[in-house]
């Protein structure tokens, strides 16, 4: 009996200072900031900050296509006022302007492709309609007789450029709620 009473003496003691190891070492570890945190907020940082980068990399693209598109628009409009006799080409100046229309807003659809908005991408948010709009003003304003050739040019750049605005705003708006 002494000796199960004196091993179990000896046991107690260090016994009694591990849990009490274990207790403290507890403790600190519960102090302690864990790294696998800091990473995940590092991470989550830095998307941030990748995400808000490409938002705006994404409404300089959109612009920056709109306005390439009305460029072409705008050159073709005042080469054929200036150099063709209007009247006489109206059917060729008709599906050029057509097919110019058409090759404009595919190219400016296949770059907005390329990026993505909040929920889809960019491209999904122009309108087919946008190319009747920009053919209809370019023959009206070519066939324009109240107007001599450098009126109509200028009224064809700011009516281009009211829609460009206008195109712009609305994809940025939809794709970026």
């Amino acid at each position: 009996m002494e000796l199960i009473q004196n091993a179990f003496e000896q046991g107690l003691i260090p016994g009694i200072v591990i849990v009490i190891y274990l207790i403290i070492n507890k403790i600190i570890d519960n102090n302690k900031r864990n790294p696998l945190d800091d990473i995940a907020k590092l991470l989550n940082i830095v998307t941030r900050d990748i995400i808000e980068k490409d938002r705006e990399k994404s409404k300089a693209v959109i612009s920056i296509t709109m306005v390439n598109a009305a460029s072409e628009c705008a050159k073709f409009v005042a080469s054929t006022i200036i150099t063709n006799n209007v009247d006489n080409n109206r059917d060729q100046i008709e599906y050029n302007a057509r097919h110019l229309v058409n090759s404009v807003y595919y190219d400016a659809y296949y770059k907005l492709n390329m990026y993505r908005g909040d929920e889809d991408y960019l491209s999904h948010y122009m309108k087919e309609e946008w190319k009747e709009d920009i053919y209809g003003d370019i023959i009206n304003i070519v066939y324009n007789k109240n107007l001599n050739s450098n009126q109509r040019i200028l009224a064809f750049n700011k009516r281009i450029d009211i829609r460009v605005n206008d195109y712009t705003a609305y994809i940025i708006n939809k794709a970026f709620k």
